[in-house]
């Protein structure tokens, strides 16, 4: 993390070329570890309406909440990555993100992350079903606590083009991914390319969890399974679709990826 004089320099910097650069010419955005403070990330979202993917760091708490859906409605109609990292000092969720989704038309990939150390409380999805997220291809969600409000989740996607799903270290995961099996199960479709369930301990309900999706997925190729613990993924559970088995020996115990 830069110190503060040099993270006001950024700031200062970044705030200059946003000014600068023609207004709409800006296509991609990407900011991973440099944290954006709400007026550098109001001016971005207001000025920078092509962009096609964003990936940000913000500092959230109590006083620096994200900027609210204003920002984003009819500014992002080319959205189609989105990457959050959230860090911040308290364990209250943001709620701003619930109200960007239904105006991100577009968007193709959602990738979410909190902090590793005090996980964030994904909460606010209680939004209108249909509007948001129904073009999402690929959904990634790292070291959150999964209130029951993200279970309504699975009826904002089209789950029958979902690619790739990622569950990285989040407490609450073991519910989210039986309500995504229900889903699977009534739709009769599945596209689930790429599957990834990692946990922060031992597998407890991850691995049957897991599992019991298998069952109404078809055509998965690459699946990443990990925790600390000896215990294995039957091979049986994913019906065939998986040639080939690697345990590589680097990963840490209880990591089973599978290649096709």
């Amino acid at each position: 993390m830069l110190s503060s004089e040099l993270s006001q320099q950024a700031k200062g910097i970044l705030l200059g070329l946003l000014i600068a650069l023609p207004r709409d010419r800006l296509l991609e955005f990407h900011s991973q570890y440099f944290r954006l403070d709400k007026n550098l990330l109001s001016l971005l979202l207001r000025t920078r309406t092509r962009l096609t993917s964003l990936t940000f760091c913000f500092d959230e708490n109590e006083k620096r909440e994200l900027p609210g859906p204003t920002y984003v409605q009819g500014n992002f109609d080319n959205l189609q990555t989105l990457r959050i990292f959230i860090v911040g000092n308290n364990r209250e969720t943001y709620s701003g993100l619930a109200g960007w989704l239904p105006h991100l038309f577009n968007l193709r990939s959602l990738h979410v992350e909190g902090q590793l150390t005090r996980p964030n409380i994904f909460t606010s999805w209680e939004i209108p079903s249909g509007i948001a997220l129904s073009r999402v291809q690929s959904l990634v969600l790292a070291d959150f606590y999964l209130s029951k409000s993200v279970m309504h989740i699975s009826s904002l996607l089209d789950i029958g083009k979902l690619h790739t799903l990622e569950l990285v270290r989040c407490t609450g995961a073991v519910r989210l991914l039986g309500v995504l099996a229900d889903a699977y199960q009534k739709s009769g479709k599945s596209s689930l390319k790429c599957f990834t369930a990692i946990a922060k301990k031992g597998p407890g309900d991850l691995l049957s969890a897991s599992e019991a999706l298998f069952q109404w997925t078809r055509g998965l190729k690459h699946v990443v399974l990990s925790w600390m613990g000896p215990r294995l993924l039957d091979p049986s559970s994913l019906n065939g679709v998986v040639h080939l088995w690697n345990a590589l020996p680097f990963t840490p115990p209880g990591m089973i990826r599978s290649t096709r």
